[in-house]
């Protein structure tokens, strides 16, 4: 075992024996140290381009994933039907998107990304994604699918909250 693995292994014996509520203490700690950099991340990149996170989540994902239905992107992101509309409303306004109608569902609007959105995606500095990404990337195999299996299972966790959290 390397210094490192050693390192995560008495870690994790340490987190075992905190105490119930400390041990919640330290979990939604953490929790909102992540959220608040994530947030502050996405928010930063959003006003270098004058859109909210909101309207950039949306670009970055149907940069990442092609086109998509409204439903889909808002169940994605976890996005209300009202809210992912009034966003996607406002990204067709700027023309960063395009809705179009499903070739073989006719009662489905699929929504892509069209070349302005490219460009204004392609002027947005680095964020706290990229920057994420590149350290996570340099974790050895075991410690990313431990990391990503966490980071699942909290979102699960999260997703399975009631709605007024």
């Amino acid at each position: 075992m390397s210094g490192q693995d050693g390192g995560i292994s008495a870690l994790m014996g340490e987190l075992a024996v905190i105490p119930g509520r400390e041990q919640e203490r330290e979990v939604l700690a953490a929790l909102g140290r992540i959220l608040r950099s994530a947030g502050s991340g996405v928010r930063e990149a959003g006003r270098s381009a004058g859109l909210g996170a909101s309207h950039l989540l949306v670009l970055q994902l149907l940069e990442a994933e092609g086109p998509r239905k409204a439903g889909e992107i808002a169940k994605d992101l976890s996005f209300s039907k009202s809210t992912i509309t009034a966003i996607l409303d406002t990204l067709e306004e700027r023309k960063f998107i395009l809705r179009d109608r499903h070739e073989t569902d006719g009662r489905s609007v699929l929504v892509s990304l069209t070349d302005a959105g490219k460009r204004v995606l392609g002027l947005i500095p680095d964020t706290f994604q990229s920057h994420f990404l590149a350290r996570f990337n340099k974790l050895p195999d075991w410690e990313r699918a431990l990391v990503l299996s966490a980071l699942l299972r909290v979102s699960d966790l999260l997703a399975a909250a009631p709605a007024a959290i």
